[in-house]
């Protein structure tokens, strides 16, 4: 029997966030500098776990996906989200060139290989780029003054809003 993944397909660690209340939270901040003339990638994996297995699924992610996404250059930073049995993991490459290299690698290839046979994904898996344009800010950061320097070093904290 065949991988229900497709070779480009891999999760991140989960939280209890979705990625719509992250999207809601979002908000165009004109003091942040544009997003590197506009080239970067945001890349949108998707799945469903056996929610009885998330917390393998969540050790999995922080232990095994996050190190290998962090290793591969153009790597700039990621978001990981779970809404019940729903997961998203949303990482952001510097150019298309970048994402093309992680889905190339071997070691993305064993990643996706290992947590399609650790048995705690029950649904289809789909990945979804978008070029990334104009301003970018999270509100609920803990110090909404600055912006990290360097994004690809820590994760966005995203917290709920009003």
């Amino acid at each position: 029997m065949g991988s229900r993944l497709a070779p480009h397909r891999i999760p991140g660690q989960a939280s209890t966030q979705s990625i719509a209340g992250l999207v809601r939270r979002a908000q165009v901040d004109p003091a942040m500098p544009t997003l590197h003339g506009g080239t970067m990638i945001m890349r949108i994996w998707r799945t469903q776990i056996d929610e009885a297995r998330a917390a393998e699924y969540e050790r999995f992610a922080g232990q095994e996906s996050l190190p290998m996404f962090r290793a591969h250059r153009g790597f700039e930073g990621h978001l990981f989200g779970r809404r019940g049995g729903d997961c998203v993991v949303v990482t952001i490459w510097k150019d298309d060139a970048a994402a093309d290299a992680l889905e190339a690698s071997p070691r993305y290839r064993d990643t996706v290989a290992r947590i399609d046979a650790a048995g705690f994904l029950t649904g289809p898996s789909q990945v979804d780029r978008f070029q990334l344009h104009g301003h970018m800010a999270l509100t609920g950061s803990a110090d909404p003054g600055t912006y990290p320097a360097a994004p690809a070093a820590r994760p966005a904290v995203v917290r709920d809003q009003p």
